[in-house]
C-alpha cells in the first residue's frame, strides 16, 4: 500500500533535484556577469555569497529528500547529477571558441572574455 503512493513523491524529489540545479546554474551565470576586475573585494563577496546559497539550497533538499526516504534522496541527488550534466553538455555545445585566447562567442553571438 505505501508503494503506491511513493512512487509519484520520489519522482518529485528528482524534479526537486533537477530545478535546484537550474536554479544555481542561474545564479552561477547571474554571478559571472557581476564579477568586476576593477572592484575586487566586490567580486568576491558576490562569489562568495553566490557559492554560500547554492551550497545552502543544495544541501538543505538533499536533508529534506533523505529524511524523507532513501529513494527519494537518491532521485533528488540524481536529478540534480542529470540536470547539471545536461546544463554542462548544452553549454559546451553552445560555445565556439574563436581565434584569439580567452575569447568565446556563443551561438546568439555574445561574446565573453576569460583569463
Amino acid at each position: 500500500m505505501a508503494a503506491g503512493w511513493m512512487r509519484p513523491i520520489v519522482g518529485l524529489w528528482f524534479m526537486v533535484g533537477a530545478v535546484v540545479e537550474v536554479f544555481n546554474a542561474w545564479t552561477r551565470r547571474l554571478v559571472v556577469e557581476k564579477l568586476e576586475p576593477e572592484r575586487r573585494l566586490r567580486s568576491v563577496a558576490w562569489f562568495a555569497g553566490g557559492f554560500a546559497v547554492r551550497v545552502v539550497l543544495t544541501a538543505s533538499v538533499l536533508a529534506l529528500a533523505f529524511r524523507h526516504s532513501f529513494a527519494s534522496g537518491l532521485m533528488a541527488f540524481l536529478g540534480y547529477y542529470v540536470c547539471r550534466m545536461v546544463v554542462t553538455w548544452r553549454l559546451a555545445r553552445r560555445l565556439e571558441r574563436l581565434p584569439g585566447e580567452g575569447v568565446f562567442r556563443n551561438r546568439l553571438g555574445s561574446v565573453s572574455y576569460t583569463h
